[in-house]
């Protein structure tokens, strides 16, 4: 399912559930924070990627105090980022402590969400200053809160502006010229494959009307590459 069509789905559910996720956080875990992650290239099912009601101990004040995290993003085998989940409109309680328990584990970011409101936050900063990125998946249109989700996909770009860019637009900026004539411009989108590990743009040139394929990796975690492809004759 695209990102989009996904977000549109989850502002219905959000709307026509409001009351079930007002008073059950597990069913937001389950029903909105889950099925996005899956979508930004995360897999709930994978402990090398995700572990839910992830236990950590923290030391506060010189006692050590064990917490259990809604979920944690894994990177290399550590902790990466904390997810925080709260009930539908319940999205401010807690912040602080919140905040300085993601610190405590060592994360680089924590997530707080309600399933609506999300809020990305960098832990190396203090918390007035943490906020990197927010978006409300019911307060904006689908399409938006897509995009700005994007920030938080299984990528390289994770926490960076970068991430927000869509693949469409990165293609303007890494095509330099025509593999057949060095022609340097706007090329003719022909045709466009999406598969799970590239996506395929098929273009041709309109100065020599040659033809190439452009292959991106999705997750933007390997280098993109040009295939010309040779007329026949």
């Amino acid at each position: 399912m695209e990102l989009v069509e996904l977000v549109r789905k989850l502002k219905r559910k959000l709307a026509k559930y409001k009351e079930l996720y007002s008073q059950n956080e597990a069913a937001v875990r389950e029903h909105i924070i889950s099925p996005l992650l899956r979508a930004l290239k995360w897999d709930p099912e994978d402990p090398k990627q995700i572990i839910p009601e992830y236990s950590v101990i923290i030391t506060r004040r010189g006692k050590k105090k064990r917490i259990k995290l809604d979920y944690a993003l894994m990177r290399h085998g550590n902790l990466f980022t904390v997810i925080e989940v709260k009930a539908l409109g319940k999205v401010d309680e807690g912040l602080g402590q919140a905040f300085t328990s993601a610190q405590a584990t060592g994360a680089r970011y924590i997530i707080i969400t309600d399933g609506d409101t999300w809020r990305l936050y960098d832990t190396s900063k203090p918390i007035t200053e943490a906020l990197v990125r927010e978006w409300s998946l019911l307060r904006e249109n689908s399409k938006e809160a897509a995009s700005k989700a994007q920030i938080i996909a299984n990528t390289k770009n994770f926490g960076s502006r970068k991430a927000l860019i869509p693949v469409e637009t990165q293609l303007k900026e890494l095509l330099q010229k025509c593999p057949h004539c060095n022609y340097k411009g706007d090329f003719k989108l022909l045709k466009t494959w999406k598969y799970s590990l590239w996506n395929v743009y098929y273009y041709e040139c309109p100065k020599c009307g040659g033809r190439f394929r452009y292959y991106v990796d999705p997750k933007g975690e390997r280098k993109s590459y040009i295939i010309p492809v040779v007329k026949k004759g």
